[in-house]
């Protein structure tokens, strides 16, 4: 044996191969019995989960600064119980390198000293205590506490952040100023205030935000300067205000064609269900066509793309099927919830309605009350169905009969909507915005 010192940082020396192969077959030998032994099937889970958590303590000290994970008092009432009561139990902590002593006040310890810590065999250990218990035993892989990090291996942190955004401002380089001095988030005279980048967030991503925020706030002022009943206010239109001019139909019964220049809520022409098909069946055409002919598109630019086709609403036509195909068809804004459908449709009841959820199909989709009608992409116009929790549906007669007689043309009118921006100046965003990608390249 040679005198010198091992190089082996602490608790990492391995043993030599005989002495390694030695232990695994104890180990074996012991998983063995523990598995054939007369002790219950609950009693060897538990002892296999308590050996896990003994061998995981140990992984998760390297440094071996606490003792305590690493000595294990035989005299104990519970390990007796867990694992000293079930054959091979105690046998298989010393196939992991512990060895018995005499601890204090003469009691019986099982100790795991530095030159019989071997990293490697432990978590060998680990593995072959959760491989028999998965598949001898039927335990999940989550019955047993996960292994713990290796805190040798964790890489201190670097100054560099390869997924921080960085900026190169090319006036200031031009000027003899710092160019890289304005960094993106920054807020100050030089680029801070409304215009600013937030925190990892590039030049694009921001101008689609502001763009977003001002779709928010037209859609806003849209809705409480045009959606609102005559004689009341802006600043008062709540959902009680606004006409939802109900009515329903009954099964297999359509509202009539809308007549020629009908108007929509908020002065807007209204179109029927045959033209507002057709137009949609025409844009699905155009983009598939688009997309298929297009290049390479950032997030960002597609973002601008369906900004540039961003309509403003002064309603939503909502039509709510129930089961036995009656349907109500009412009025609704663009930034309300989901929620006031739900309440808009228990008003219309004559008696109390079981619980019950909204879903769009197909494919079926169950829509979140706490959602936005534009968010689920219910408009201009949308059908809806209603379904009955537990399957339990109410009686006939449930729908308020005055609703049968109310302005059914109205629900066959689906608004108009105005463009968000303007063609040629969504045309100029997009051409700016490829522009800086291309100086960039």
């Amino acid at each position: 044996y040679s005198s010198s010192p091992s190089t082996a940082p602490p608790h990492t020396a391995t043993m030599d191969d005989a002495s390694a192969a030695s232990r695994a077959a104890a180990r074996a030998s012991a998983l063995d019995r523990m598995i054939s032994s007369s002790s219950p099937p609950a009693e060897t889970r538990t002892a296999l989960i308590t050996l896990s958590k003994y061998i995981g303590a140990v992984l998760a000290d390297p440094s071996g600064s606490d003792s305590r994970k690493r000595t294990i008092n035989e005299d104990n009432a519970a390990f007796g119980r867990r694992v000293a009561s079930v054959d091979g139990g105690t046998d298989f902590l010393l196939g992991c390198g512990f060895r018995r002593r005499e601890g204090g006040e003469g009691r019986r310890e099982l100790f795991l000293g530095d030159a019989d810590e071997d990293r490697s065999a432990l978590l060998d250990a680990r593995r072959e205590i959760v491989r028999v218990g998965t598949g001898r035993l039927g335990m999940a892989e989550g019955d047993f506490p996960g292994a713990p990090p290796d805190k040798r291996d964790v890489v201190p942190p670097s100054s560099f952040d390869p997924y921080r955004t960085s900026s190169y401002n090319s006036n200031f380089a031009a000027h003899g100023a710092d160019p890289a001095s304005v960094k993106p988030g920054e807020e100050g005279s030089r680029g801070g205030g409304r215009g600013a980048c937030l925190p990892g967030e590039t030049d694009a991503e921001r101008k689609v935000r502001h763009l977003k925020e001002k779709v928010v706030k037209m859609e806003e002022k849209a809705v409480s300067g045009g959606g609102a009943a005559e004689g009341s206010s802006s600043a008062d239109a709540g959902p009680a205000a606004f006409d939802r001019r109900m009515c329903a139909l009954r099964p297999g019964e359509n509202p009539p064609a809308p007549p020629a220049g009908a108007e929509g809520a908020g002065g807007g022409g209204g179109r029927g269900d045959a033209s507002l098909l057709a137009g949609r069946a025409r844009r699905m055409q155009e983009e598939r066509e688009k997309k298929e002919n297009a290049g390479f598109t950032t997030k960002a630019m597609r973002d601008m793309e369906k900004l540039k086709k961003a309509k403003l609403y002064s309603h939503a036509q909502i039509r709510v099927v129930f089961p036995d195909g009656i349907s109500l068809s009412a009025r609704f804004r663009p930034t309300e919830r989901v929620g006031a459908v739900v309440e808009a449709v228990r008003g219309a009841l004559s008696c109390a309605l079981p619980p019950f959820e909204l879903y769009v199909a197909p494919p079926r989709r169950t829509l979140d009350p706490t959602s936005r009608l534009a968010d689920e992409n219910l408009v201009p116009a949308a059908r809806v169905y209603v379904s009955w929790a537990g399957g339990t549906a109410p009686g006939p007669g449930y729908v308020r009969t005055e609703l049968f007689t109310g302005n059914r043309a109205a629900a066959a009118v689906v608004p108009v909507g105005k463009e968000v921006f303007g063609k040629k100046k969504a045309e100029n965003a997009m051409a700016n915005r490829a522009e800086e990608m291309v100086k960039r390249m």
